[in-house]
C-alpha cells in the first residue's frame, strides 16, 4: 500500500515538471530528485531500515525591466519510511509516508545588489555549518538536532551581503515542517536564528572556507507538541589545506535552564573535481541535568562518490561511544542511492 502511493506521488511529480518542461517553460529550472536510503542499527530492531525520497525542486526568477527583483524556491518531496527507527519527528512510527516542504520560500531582492533581501515562507534556519554546508539530503549531519531542534520553519528572515561580510536572520513560527504552530495546551511556540561570517557563494558539500558567529533563542515545539525553551551562541570554522578540508563548530546554551555546550570537527579530502569525498567526523553534546552532567558522543566515517553530474552513491558508518539516558551505544550504518534530473 505504502510503496503504490510512493508510486503514485514519484508518477505525479515527475509528469508535473516534465509537463513544464515539454511546454517551454523555461523560466522554471525544475530538478526530479529520487533518493533511497536504508541504514541498518546494531542494537535495535526492526533494521534494516528503508527510506523512500521522491519530488522536485524548482526554482524561478521574476525579472525586471533592468534586474531580478524576486526569486522562487519550492521543494516539495514525499517521505516513506519502512521499518525505519531513526528519522525526522514529522514521521510517525517505524512505517509512514508524509509530503513535506523542505526549503520553499520567495525571495525579494528589496536592494538590487544582494545587500538586502527579504525571504518569507519555508527557510533553512541560519545557525552554524548549516549555511555554508549542503545537507540537504545526504548521510552527513552537524550539530543541528540538538541545538536548535529545527532545521527550517515557517516564518520571514532577511539576508545580504555587504563587502566581505553576509548575514542572514530569521523570525519563525517554531513548529518546524507543520504549519500548525499550538503546543497541546495552546501556546504559542516562536523561534529566532542569524548568523554573520565571511561571504560565502551559495551552499556545497565542500563549502567555501570562512568562519561565521551565530545565535539562535526559541520556545519551540517539540515532537510531543510541548514548547521547549533554548537558546544558543555559536562559533564555525572551516579551512582547506590542498584537497584536505577541517570544518568545527562549538556552541554554548541552555536548555529548560540546564546548560549545555556541543562540539563538532570534520576531516574531509576530496579529488580535484570533488567526485570522491570522503570524511572523518567527531561529536559530543553535553547537558547539566538534574542528575549531573551527562554526554553523548560519537565518530562518523563516510564518503561520497558522484557516478555521473545526476548520480550519487553514499556510505558512512557511526559508532556511538556515550548516549543519553537510558539508551544503548550502537553501531550504525548507511547506505544512499540518490538520482537527481538536473
Amino acid at each position: 500500500m505504502r510503496t503504490q502511493r510512493y508510486l503514485r506521488v514519484l508518477s505525479l511529480i515527475t509528469g508535473v515538471a516534465c509537463s513544464m518542461l515539454a511546454h517551454g517553460d523555461n523560466s522554471w529550472r525544475v530538478t526530479p530528485d529520487l533518493i533511497v536510503k536504508s541504514q541498518w542499527l546494531s542494537e535495535t530492531d526492526p533494521s534494516p531500515g528503508l527510506w523512500l525520497s521522491a519530488g522536485i525542486d524548482a526554482y524561478k526568477q521574476f525579472n525586471g525591466a533592468t534586474s531580478t527583483f524576486a526569486t522562487a524556491t519550492i521543494q516539495l518531496y514525499e517521505w516513506c519510511v519502512s521499518d525505519r527507527v531513526r528519522k525526522p519527528p514529522v514521521l510517525n512510527g517505524t512505517d509512514d509516508c508524509h509530503l513535506i516542504s523542505k526549503v520553499s520560500t520567495l525571495e525579494f531582492h528589496v536592494s538590487g545588489d544582494g545587500k538586502f533581501n527579504i525571504v518569507v515562507g519555508h527557510p533553512e534556519l541560519p545557525f552554524g555549518l548549516e549555511v555554508p554546508v549542503s545537507t540537504n539530503e545526504t548521510l552527513r549531519t552537524l550539530l543541528t538536532p540538538r541545538d536548535t531542534g529545527l532545521k527550517l520553519d515557517w516564518g520571514v528572515g532577511v539576508k545580504g551581503t555587504l563587502s566581505q561580510w553576509s548575514y542572514a536572520a530569521t523570525l519563525t513560527r517554531g513548529s518546524g515542517f507543520e504549519w500548525e504552530n499550538k503546543s497541546k495546551t495552546g501556546e504559542d511556540p516562536w523561534a529566532f536564528a542569524g548568523r554573520i561570517g565571511t561571504a560565502w557563494d551559495s551552499q556545497r558539500f565542500l563549502p567555501t572556507e570562512g568562519f561565521g558567529f551565530s545565535w539562535f533563542a526559541a520556545e519551540a515545539l517539540n515532537p510531543a507538541q510541548v514548547r521547549v525553551k533554548r537558546w544558543r551562541l555559536a562559533a564555525d570554522w572551516i579551512k582547506y589545506a590542498g584537497p584536505w578540508g577541517l570544518m568545527t563548530q562549538l556552541s554554548l546554551g541552555k536548555t529548560e535552564g540546564r546548560d549545555v555546550y556541543n562540539f563538532f570537527a570534520e576531516v574531509n579530502r576530496s579529488t580535484p573535481d570533488e567526485s570522491l569525498t570522503g570524511y572523518l567526523q567527531y561529536k559530543t553534546f553535553n547537558e547539566d541535568f538534574a542528575a549531573g552532567w551527562q554526554s553523548a558522543q560519537s565518530v562518523h566515517m563516510g564518503a561520497r562518490y558522484a557516478v555521473t553530474d545526476k548520480v550519487t552513491l553514499s556510505a558512512q558508518v557511526a559508532r556511538e561511544f556515550e548516549v543519553f539516558a537510558a539508551g544503548r551505544p550502537q553501531t550504525i550504518f548507511d547506505l544512499q542511492f540518490r538520482y537527481r534530473l538536473e
